[in-house]
This record gives structure tokens, C-alpha cells and sequence, in this order.
């Protein structure tokens, strides 16, 4: 199997991002923050304001390129025209409260409750409360005031002029292409499974083979929702002539029913022991052509060794693969638009049980009251930021906003308590190793400007190139990104860095604790 190792490589490579989201994700931050940057830095000489000052809009610019994932392009254009209201009304309730602990504060707080209840009105509210939490978050972090109001609007301005270039201009999204890519994509992913079958076939290593037969599965179930997802956007006179969303599902569904039925098929004759050496090694020869016909690679010519195994004499496990392998062959063959045995998956979904049927038709009053979760997820981010900021004040009267910070992203776009601990863990992680890495990075380019700055970009490019891989990972990039920065602007030191993990590990662990015990039920 060694032949195709460079074409295995390729396909787990387009396999870990098969719609280009994460590369256009960091791209988008990157150019977002580094046009912006360009052109604040311009005006700013001309106007003679501190770069300091832009930072909330290179911020905006950053953050409004890669947080806007309405699903079509025009809710996606009016989510970037609301940008600029928002952040302008949060910086100036930042730089008016700035002076006053006590008043900016209690804004935090009011603020936080507010961007978090906005989820309910889906990717939009998601998006613009966030970009508002953050823009009030930096005129805090820059002590901004009334006189500084101007070039702030201004660089708010140009951060979401550019922005909306990014998104609508340089890097849109194309649902049909997208869509397409993906389903090419899909394909790869099964060549994936094949691939690892092939390998895993004459493997006795029984906990390693299981892991990597469903780590290939797990490709194959992703790239399947990736399609479904593409496909929602794209309008019925989009596809081919002929060709409807509902016949794509079927083909997905098939596809996947077959790569699953196989890749069982082989689970169950390797851990079993149900097939001989001899078996084992016709099966390999077997997947690998499979393999290379859906590589569209011709197949050598058959080479002298084992002869195939007989059907009368083989197993019954080596059977049940090679009628699996089969039906795979045939289902990828067959192009897009014929004829499908599966069922077709209804939207409407499964129909409720007679007590749920009961319910819906006495009505909402019949239910108990609850909580939306957007409200309870608000509640939560409030006291876990107002517990924050007590103990963010403890650690440090200056430099308490970063426990209110890490409080606050522990709920950033989780619906659920488990996903709320694990944010909150993996901040914490990223956070104590982007310290330590930080603390290397910064005694090797202290002091050469151009790799400082170089790094700025890399840094935000990774964190968010890798954001959907794992949050530490993003987690672990900005908090290398801000050592960076300190350096860059004469500010860093250990001392610095120690406290922001400090604050981070107290934000953090609230956050989790409150999630636990406040309205988890509710």
C-alpha cells in the first residue's frame, strides 16, 4: 500500500477542511485586520492620532470578516451594513463610562446580558452581540474617552468598510462551487475509508485497527453534513437540470449506508477472526483496486501470487465483505441523479408519539414554563461575569477585564453545559501553553520589528485556521498574538503574562462553575 501513500496524504488534507472554511476563515481575519491596519496607519499619520486608538478598529475589522455566517448572501450583507451601528453605540458607551469604575461596570455586566440574549435571533444576533461585547471590551482596554470618541468612530468606520469588502468582494461565499467541491470531496473521503480498510485488512494490531477504521468513518459521516449543509444554500434552480436537493440526499444517504455496511463488514471478520491469511490478502488486493478506481488511477496489472478464494470455499465473513465491497462499487458508479433504492429522509421528521401530539394540540399553555435558552444563557453570562469581575479585581484593579472576558467566551456559541465545560477547559489549556510558548517567542524576536509584526498576522491567521480543529488551538495563537503585541509595543514582561493566565484561569473556571449549578435545569 505504500504506492499511494502521497495521494492518502492529499485526501487527508482535503478531507480536515472539504469547503475551504477554515482556510477562508483565516484568510478572512487575516485580511480584515491587516487592511485595516494598512489603512488606519495611513490616517492616522495624516491626522496624527495613535495607533493605539485604531486597534478597536482593526479589532472590527477582524472579528466582522469571520463572525457574520448568515446562511445566504443577502442576510449576510444586512448583517454587515448593521455592523457599523452596533460597534459605533458600543464604543461610545465604552469611552463615556471608561472614568467611572463603578458605571462601566454595571455596563459590562448589562452589556454581557444583552449580547448573549440576542441569540435568539439566530447567526445575526449571534454575530453583532459579539462583535459588541468586543468593541466595548477594547474601548475599556484602551481607556478611551469622550475627546478619543472621533478617530475611534472613524477607525470603527473603516474596520467595517473593509470588512464587508472581504466578505462580499475577496473571499464571498459561493454556495454552488462550494457545494460542488464538496461532493468531490465526499468522494475523496470515501477513497479515505478505502484506503485505511486496505491497510488495517493483514494489520493485527486489534485497539490501533478499530481506531483508525473509525477515525475513516468519521471523515465520511463529516463530509456528508457538510454537503447537507452546502446544499441548503443553494436555491432549486441552482443544480443541474434534472436534478433535485432530495435526489442528492438519497445519493448521500446510499453512499454512506454502503461505506458504513463495508467498513463493518471489515470490523467485525478482523475482530472475530473470521478470515484466513490468504483471505485477508486477496480482500487487501480487492479494496486497493476499489481505491484506485474512485482515484480514477488505473489499475495495474495483476501480479502472480494467491489466487482469489473461491466463493464456495470462503468464509462466511470474507463473503459478507465482498458483497459489501460490491454494492460500493456499484453505488459510487453510478452518477448523480439515477435512480436510488434508499429511502428518501422526510424534513418533516418522525411523527410524535400520541402524549406529544396530545401536547402540541392543547397548546402552550398546557406546557410548563421554561426559560429560552438564549435568556438562561444570558443570566448565566451575567453572574459569571459580575463573580469575574470580583475576582478579576482581586487579582488586579487594572487588568480585571480579562477574567470578565474569559467568563464571557466560555458561553460564546455553545448551546449545551458540556460544551460550556469544554470551552471553559480549553481555554484554560490554550491559555497556560500560549503562555509559556509567548514567554520563548518573546526573548527570540524582542526587538526585530518585521518578524514581530510578520508574527501578528501568522498568529491571527492560525488561530482562526484552526478554530473549528480545536478552540485551544485559537485559544493558544491570540494568547501568542498578545505577547507579540506587548513586545511589539514596549509593553511585555513575565509579570504580565503570569497575570493574564491568572485571570484567564479564574474567568474561566467560573464560567464552568456557574454553567453547573445556576439554571442548568431550567
Amino acid at each position: 500500500m505504500r504506492a499511494f501513500q502521497p495521494s492518502y496524504a492529499w485526501d487527508c488534507f482535503v478531507a480536515s477542511d472539504p469547503d475551504l472554511s477554515r482556510l477562508k476563515m483565516g484568510l478572512r481575519a487575516l485580511l480584515g485586520m491587516g487592511l485595516t491596519l494598512v489603512v488606519l496607519a495611513v490616517l492616522g499619520q495624516l491626522l496624527h492620532q495613535p495607533t493605539s486608538l485604531g486597534m478597536v478598529g482593526m479589532m472590527v475589522g477582524m472579528m466582522t470578516s469571520v463572525s457574520v455566517q448568515d446562511p445566504l448572501p443577502p442576510q449576510e450583507r444586512i448583517t454587515l451594513l448593521c455592523v457599523p451601528g452596533v460597534a459605533a453605540a458600543a464604543v461610545c458607551l465604552g469611552a463615556i463610562s471608561a472614568p467611572n469604575l463603578v458605571v462601566s461596570s454595571l455596563l459590562f455586566l448589562g452589556v454581557t446580558f444583552l449580547v448573549v440574549s440576542a441569540r435568539r435571533f439566530g447567526p445575526r444576533g449571534t454575530a453583532l452581540g459579539t462583535i459588541a461585547f468586543m468593541t466595548f471590551f477594547f474601548a475599556l482596554f484602551v481607556h478611551a474617552s469622550a475627546a478619543q470618541l472621533p478617530w475611534m468612530l472613524a477607525s470603527v468606520g473603516v474596520g467595517s468598510a473593509v470588512a464587508f469588502g472581504v466578505r462580499t468582494w475577496l473571499i464571498p461565499e459561493r454556495a454552488l462551487s462550494a457545494l460542488r467541491r464538496t461532493l468531490r470531496v465526499y468522494r475523496r473521503s470515501i477513497s479515505l475509508l478505502l484506503a485505511e480498510l486496505a491497510q488495517v485488512l493483514p494489520s493485527q494490531e486489534g485497539r490501533r485497527r478499530e481506531k483508525r477504521i473509525r477515525r475513516a468513518f468519521r471523515w465520511v459521516n463529516e463530509g456528508a453534513m457538510e454537503v447537507e449543509q452546502h446544499l441548503e444554500r443553494v436555491p432549486p434552480e441552482g443544480l443541474a437540470p434534472g436534478l433535485s436537493k432530495e435526489e442528492i440526499r438519497e445519493r448521500l444517504l446510499e453512499m454512506e449506508l454502503a461505506a458504513e455496511r463495508l467498513a463493518s463488514s471489515v470490523y467485525q471478520g478482523l475482530t472475530q477472526n473470521g478470515l484466513t491469511p490468504s483471505e485477508r490478502q486477496d480482500l487487501q488486493a480487492k479494496v486497493a483496486t476499489l481505491w484506485r478506481e474512485s482515484r480514477g488511477i488505473h489499475s495495474p496489472p495483476a501480479e502472480s501470487g494467491p489466487q482469489a478464494i473461491a466463493s464456495q470455499d470462503a468464509s462466511a465473513a470474507a463473503t459478507k465483505i465482498e458483497s459489501a465491497l460490491n454494492k460500493l462499487r456499484e453505488v459510487m458508479a453510478r452518477p448523480f441523479g439515477a435512480h436510488s433504492g434508499a429511502r428518501p429522509s422526510h424534513a418533516s421528521g418522525p411523527p410524535l408519539p400520541p402524549q406529544e401530539e396530545a401536547a402540541e394540540e392543547a397548546g402552550p399553555a398546557s406546557k410548563p414554563l421554561k426559560l429560552h435558552a438564549s435568556t438562561r444563557q444570558a443570566i448565566q453570562a451575567t453572574v459569571a461575569g459580575g463573580l469575574a469581575m470580583i475576582a478579576g479585581h482581586a487579582l488586579s484593579s487594572t487588568r480585571w477585564y480579562w477574567a470578565v472576558v474569559a467568563s464571557f467566551v466560555v458561553f460564546n456559541r455553545a448551546s449545551t453545559r458540556g460544551d460550556i465545560l469544554l470551552r471553559a477547559w480549553h481555554r484554560a489549556l490554550g491559555t497556560v501553553v500560549g503562555v509559556m510558548a509567548g514567554l520563548l517567542l518573546a526573548t527570540v524576536v524582542s526587538g526585530h520589528r518585521d518578524i514581530e509584526i510578520a508574527l501578528l498576522f501568522a498568529c491571527a491567521f492560525l488561530g482562526f485556521y484552526l478554530l473549528r480543529v480545536s478552540y485551544a488551538w485559537m485559544v493558544f495563537w491570540f494568547t501568542t498574538l498578545l505577547v507579540v503585541l506587548y513586545s511589539l509595543t514596549g509593553r511585555y514582561s513575565p509579570d504580565l503574562l503570569y497575570l493574564r493566565l491568572w485571570e484567564t484561569l479564574a474567568g474561566a473556571s467560573i464560567g464552568a462553575l456557574v454553567a453547573v449549578v445556576l439554571l442548568h435545569r431550567a
